[in-house]
């Protein structure tokens, strides 16, 4: 087990897919099918499985399952996130650099977003709220 948890709750269209290999990283990833279809890019995932429900309603049922209280950091990453492996690995970097307890990456300003405070401030390293 890695220090860290990447959980994707995907849909098949999840981005992640085209990212690559990741099985180098720093992170374990755990991929969650919300349905029933099939996904490419999970043979080097940690956890790999079918929870049908919503978002928020399978990680409870995923962390229920597996003991993941020894992981340093566990993100829950939206899969139309456009991002990448390194990405992600410098996130989880970033967030133990900081000693932070709880972060959530910005949307870019031409993003859609429903909370104005979740939009990136241009050249702001962290925002504080």
């Amino acid at each position: 087990m890695k220090k860290n948890l990447l959980i994707i709750v995907a849909g098949p269209d999840a981005l992640f897919q085209e990212w690559g290999e990741y099985k180098d990283y720093n992170f374990d990833v755990a991929i969650i099918r919300w349905g029933d279809f099939e996904l490419k890019n999970i043979e080097d995932a940690a956890y790999h499985e079918s929870i049908p429900g919503y978002k928020f309603h399978i990680i409870d049922k995923f962390r229920k399952k597996y003991d993941i209280t020894n992981n340093e950091y566990i993100w829950c990453l939206d899969d139309d996130c456009i991002s990448t492996w390194d990405l992600v690995e410098s996130t989880f970097q970033f967030v133990k650099d900081e000693n932070l307890d709880l972060a959530q990456p910005a949307i870019e300003p031409s993003g859609c977003c429903a909370w104005e405070q979740t939009k990136c401030g241009l050249g702001a390293k962290m925002r504080i709220s």
